[in-house]
């Protein structure tokens, strides 16, 4: 991080002095990180990350780096995914990122990554890839199976109820 402690919230500051007060023997005093993260229930790895950053970027660098996650998934790449998966139902998520390259290099795109690929493909719900990969008959035999009865000729289920009618004059 670049900017000074000024640029972090309340909550931001705590954390970082909190981490800073774990951090102040080894700093200090020269006390191993191993018997810091024994004392403090902090993992050692976790310890060499924080003196990392507090080395480079001072008591700013403790504080938590907010995770910020590009939204690459336009729209049209969103129904380029979903076209790909109806059109090849059972095809793997690897082959529809390689799909999406080629279809991107023709258009002079850019390409999207794996892994918003397989957030796009994850999102999409079992329904849909069940019907496309099934069809319409089996997706209404296993998701509206109490909603509809399909036959396969004319007069194959047969219904009657009984009541005695009062016919009188």
């Amino acid at each position: 991080m670049a900017h000074g402690l000024g640029s972090l919230n309340e909550k931001e500051r705590q954390q970082a002095w909190l981490r800073y007060k774990i951090l102040k023997p080894y700093i200090e005093d020269g006390i191993p990180l191993r018997s810091i993260s024994k004392d403090s229930k902090v993992s050692f790895r976790t310890l060499q990350r924080w003196y990392a950053r507090y080395k480079k970027d001072g008591l700013v660098g403790l504080a938590r780096k907010p995770v910020i996650r590009k939204q690459a998934s336009s729209e049209e790449i969103v129904k380029q995914v979903e076209q790909l998966l109806l059109r090849h139902p059972h095809a793997s998520i690897s082959f529809i990122y390689r799909e999406l390259q080629a279809i991107a290099e023709k258009q002079s795109q850019t390409n999207p990554s794996y892994s918003t690929v397989y957030r796009i493909v994850r999102k999409i719900p079992e329904r849909l890839k069940y019907l496309s990969s099934h069809g319409t008959k089996k997706y209404r035999e296993k998701y509206n199976s109490l909603l509809s009865i399909s036959t396969d000729y004319p007069n194959e289920i047969w219904q009657a109820d009984h009541t005695q009618l009062d016919i009188g004059s």
